[in-house]
């Protein structure tokens, strides 16, 4: 009985030779580099020591910067006050900011802390952040008073929630709140600073970190639970993928930092000493280009529809970019296209991609370069070191190498649960520790993994699979098409038929159903040929860049 519970658990990984299960698609990374077993309060310390007066964080458009030594001390500061208001070890804090320096310093702070940090996406409107506050006990929020169109400030006096404490940055006099620039002014005694310094370092590595809510591409929002065991490796693991390891970097991070993706990149940057670049508090195309030019920034980090904006604002602009060394690409599927786009008009020479999820602590997967270009842009890349990964059937069976499953994956990234949500964590994470992604994948025994698509977005058209992917990547080579997107939608006959929504690149006049019909005849078999076509401008997203498929779905019910 034991033996064949091991034998399941492991995938038949320890006795193919026995049990013939080397076709089986199961693959597990060893690894060289150990895993640590730290938290990030430490590494804060360490990057402060080590690499005191190099540059920790550029803020483009704040016009300001900080070193690693001063974004430490500026953090201890921010820590002390938060315990003198009434904070303490394991109470929850929020931040609600776009990408700006209180964001980086609020992290480290409630690294030091001992405060897990609530990431809130800065677009919540008054019900959703009502909802974040509630669900994830939020004692303490920090924020600004306005950004845009965020009206932080006015939302926070219309839930006008007194047992919540306030910190906000405004030049406005605010009786009812704490003023962040106001913390530094009237700063602790020396005693309290050291003291906090001191037990930052005793925080067990198991201890929560940070709460991440979904990204909202599938429903309510479920507050995902991920330790500083968590986030130390995945700051090891992330920074070796985008070569943080080699020498001193500069990275420009056009992702938000309350997503994962963004989160995991400052956590690297922390632990290699490199220095993190914010073109923008929110995305920008120009200002990101700038940035990459007036700081000579060698790493680019953005989900595929950031990376699509760059080329096209690249292609007017003409900024120098020739200081790129590397770009990762990840947070949504992206097509070959793309990447060939980004290599010729941005200059640089590796384009590689990643993957992962808010529930696995941000990438587990990326290439390493060691696949060809062309044949890297066709998967995530490998796995990380010391990890499990398989793909299953519907019935939960391993299914062979390049056969098409549900990704479910093991180690030490799996978040600790869904907060105070014991239903979904069990549904996500089954007995065995294996974390369900709900994508679907083909595996190699190599490691190497090929997304396919969302598992509730596969189409199925008179019984035929359909991969959006698919669709997309040959769509996407059209002259005339900048991005698209493909969706199933209802049909009485076929069960379901396939709608693609286009945008066209700017010197494109038109394109009709005709024409992408013509372009697809030797090339798509003829059920995966769009039966409906929608040109848009852009696409429903995220705030972190994610396309919102669902909205898609409910634009062709509306006739959009």
């Amino acid at each position: 009985m034991f033996l064949r519970q091991l034998l399941k658990n492991a995938n038949c990984q320890l006795f193919l030779a026995t049990r013939g299960c080397s076709k089986l698609a199961y693959y597990q990374h060893i690894g060289k580099v150990p895993l640590r077993y730290e938290n990030i309060g430490q590494q804060v310390q360490k990057s402060a020591e080590k690499y005191a007066n190099r540059v920790a964080l550029y803020s483009y458009q704040e016009k300001t910067q900080v070193t690693f030594a001063e974004a430490y001390e500026e953090a201890a500061v921010l820590a002390v006050q938060l315990s003198d208001m009434g904070l303490q070890r394991g109470d929850h804090l929020a931040i609600w900011a776009p990408n700006t320096k209180q964001w980086y310093i609020t992290f480290l702070a409630a690294a030091l802390g001992g405060f897990p940090l609530v990431c809130l996406n800065y677009g919540l409107q008054k019900r959703e952040l009502e909802y974040a506050l509630q669900k994830a006990k939020v004692k303490a929020i920090v924020t600004m008073d306005t950004y845009g169109k965020c009206q932080f400030l006015k939302t926070l006096q219309e839930i006008n929630d007194r047992e919540l404490k306030v910190v906000m940055q405004s030049q406005q006099k605010l009786d009812s709140y704490s003023n962040y620039d106001d913390l530094f002014k009237a700063k602790p005694a020396k005693e309290k600073i050291s003291d906090l310094k001191l037990k930052a370092v005793d925080h067990p590595p198991e201890n929560p970190l940070s709460l991440k809510f979904t990204s909202g591409t599938t429903g309510q929002p479920k507050a995902a639970l991920l330790s500083h065991f968590n986030m130390v490796n995945e700051a090891v693991y992330m920074g070796k993928a985008i070569l943080l390891d080699e020498c001193p970097r500069t990275v420009c991070l056009t992702l938000p930092m309350f997503h994962v993706f963004g989160f995991s990149v400052v956590a690297a940057a922390i632990n290699y000493g490199s220095s993190l670049c914010l073109p923008s508090p929110t995305f920008n195309a120009q200002s990101s280009l700038e940035a990459i030019e007036k700081y000579k920034c060698d790493i680019l980090m953005g989900t595929p529809t950031m990376f699509v904006d760059m080329v096209d604002t690249q292609k007017r602009l003409q900024k120098d970019t020739s200081s790129l060394d590397l770009a990762l690409m990840g947070g949504s599927a992206c097509s070959p296209e793309v990447v060939l786009r980004t290599r010729e008009v941005l200059k640089v020479a590796k384009v590689r991609l990643g993957y992962g999820m808010t529930e696995s602590s941000g990438a587990v997967f990326a290439d390493d370069g060691s696949e060809s270009p062309d044949k890297a842009m066709l998967s995530c890349g490998k796995l990380f070191p010391h990890a499990e990964a398989k793909v299953v059937d519907d019935k939960g069976k391993t299914v062979k190498f390049g056969e098409v499953g549900e990704l479910w994956l093991r180690g030490w990234f799996t978040m600790l649960g869904y907060f105070d949500d014991d239903k979904h964590t069990s549904q996500t994470i089954n007995y065995s520790g294996w974390l369900k992604t709900g994508d679907k994948f083909t595996l190699e025994p190599n490691g190497v993994a090929r997304y396919q698509s969302r598992k509730k977005d596969l189409i199925i058209r008179g019984g035929e699979n359909i991969y959006p992917k698919e669709v997309e990547n040959f769509l996407d080579t059209h002259p005339s098409i900048l991005e698209s997107q493909v969706i199933g939608v209802p049909d009485e006959r076929m069960g379901e038929e396939v709608c693609a929504y286009l945008r066209l690149r700017d010197d494109a006049k038109s394109l009709t159903l005709d024409e992408i019909k013509e372009y697809s005849k030797g090339q798509l078999a003829h059920f995966k040929v769009p039966k409906y076509l929608r040109i848009v401008q852009e696409f429903p997203k995220t705030t972190s860049g994610k396309i919102q498929k669902f909205k898609l779905q409910e634009m062709f019910e509306e006739g959009r």
